[in-house]
């Protein structure tokens, strides 16, 4: 992971592990992972960049997650993958059950 020259951290090379991922017919050990995942790239952006928003690219079976989590499509890259951004509202949007409430 680091900042890319849009300001946000790029996100390369994140998966969990099949039995967590949801899928039809399947009971997953763990919820939450991929969330979890995510949230740390967006304070990992916040904290070096001051910019929580996030970028990837995707495989075809991590898009939908990609896009319940709040990411937009953003185009494709030369390997044919979609390209993904979680802006800044979407990025605090996401963490915001992590933060401490007063």
């Amino acid at each position: 992971m680091g900042i890319d020259k849009n300001h946000c951290a790029y996100v390369a090379l994140l998966a969990s592990a099949p039995w967590n991922r949801f899928s039809d017919g399947c009971e997953r050990n763990y919820r939450g992972v991929g969330k979890a995942l995510m949230s740390i790239a967006v304070f990992y952006s916040a904290k070096h960049n001051n910019n929580p928003a996030v970028e990837l690219h995707a495989l075809s079976e991590a898009e939908n997650f990609y896009r319940r989590i709040g990411m937009r499509e953003t185009g494709r890259s030369k390997k044919n993958l979609k390209e993904f951004r979680l802006e800044r509202s979407g990025a605090l949007a996401l963490i915001r059950p992590m933060l401490p409430h007063k």
